[in-house]
């Protein structure tokens, strides 16, 4: 993605964007062996996947991206070190693993980042692969964006047994951390997720929704513009500032097509002024207040009505 550095954002900026920058200032990003240079552009799928059916969901709030958390349950590290053996490190919550990427070798530091147990006894668990040497040395980079990788397993009388990996699915976010997972269902037998990702550039924040169906391989259905922020860059010198935050819903679950998502915006708009203190007082402008609805067009999801009001950054 874009290049990020650091930026002090104001009190006005949203929770999922200032989220954002904390991971700008504290995240890592896989390193090829022998070589630390650029990764692959974000938003690159592969095609291999795996049939993961996924519980229904309708609404999908937006959450405040977090770093990969260290597992905290007995049976997040069981799942980890099923999945990556003498690899995984229980005290650091990680494992140095060597991912495929572009026909090389890519050393990652993985870090469970969501997973979910599904109907038939199967739980699916998606790691961050953030960019490492082959000791396990961190190499964060601004423009280094997260690993998605996604592993099914099924608990048996003698543990985890993995059924099967996907690893380098696509490469999304900033800092080393592709962002946040949240399961839908996109209808019958077609299972999957969305992750929001972004990162922050000069005080401007911007996050995207990349939409991704499980039910046939993984398979990228296409990225929308869900938050976007301003208030991090804001000053007397600038005519309007802005904050947009947004929740995604999917609508009319079929069974022979994908179906329409709804996102709806709330926002606002505003100009700061400096007082004698030296302090920045907010002057509101106007309310946002938006929706747009998208549709598969059979190749990814495009606008078909409303107005999504996130500006580029």
């Amino acid at each position: 993605m874009m290049t990020f550095s650091q930026y002090k954002l104001c009190k006005t900026i949203p929770g999922r964007l200032a989220g954002l920058l904390f991971l700008a200032s504290c995240l890592g990003a896989c390193s090829r062996s022998g070589d630390a240079g650029p990764k692959p552009p974000p938003g690159k799928v592969n095609s291999t996947a795996a049939a993961l059916p996924v519980p229904a969901a309708t609404a999908v709030a937006p959450v405040a991206p977090s770093m990969p958390a260290k597992p905290d349950t007995a049976r997040d590290k069981e799942l980890m070190q099923a999945i990556f053996e003498d690899a995984y490190n229980p005290g650091t919550g990680q494992a140095l693993a060597v991912v495929q990427d572009e026909g090389k070798d890519a050393y990652c530091l993985m870090t469970l980042a969501a997973s979910t147990e599904l109907p038939d006894g199967r739980t699916v668990v998606i790691t961050n692969g953030a960019p490492s040497d082959e000791k396990g040395n961190d190499l964060a980079g601004h423009a280094s964006p997260g690993m998605l990788n996604v592993y099914t397993l099924r608990r048996t009388e003698t543990g985890w047994n993995v059924l099967e990996r996907r690893e380098n699915v696509t490469t999304l976010g900033s800092m080393g951390n592709f962002g946040e997972v949240r399961w839908i269902s996109l209808g019958p037998d077609k299972p999957g997720f969305i992750v929001s990702s972004g990162g922050v550039w000069q005080g401007y924040a911007i996050s995207f929704a990349d939409i991704f169906d499980l039910g046939h391989g993984v398979r990228h259905l296409g990225s929308v513009k869900e938050a976007s922020s301003s208030s991090g860059a804001c000053s007397p010198e600038k005519d309007e500032c802005w904050d947009i935050d947004s929740s995604i819903r999917v609508l009319d679950v079929q069974a022979d097509a994908y179906p329409d998502l709804q996102i709806d915006f709330k926002g606002k708009r505003f100009r700061v002024t400096e007082n004698k203190s030296g302090d920045y007082v907010e002057h509101p402008k106007g309310t946002i207040q938006e929706s747009a609805r998208y549709r598969f067009d059979g190749k990814e999801y495009v606008l078909v009505s409303g107005i999504n009001p996130v500006p580029d950054i």
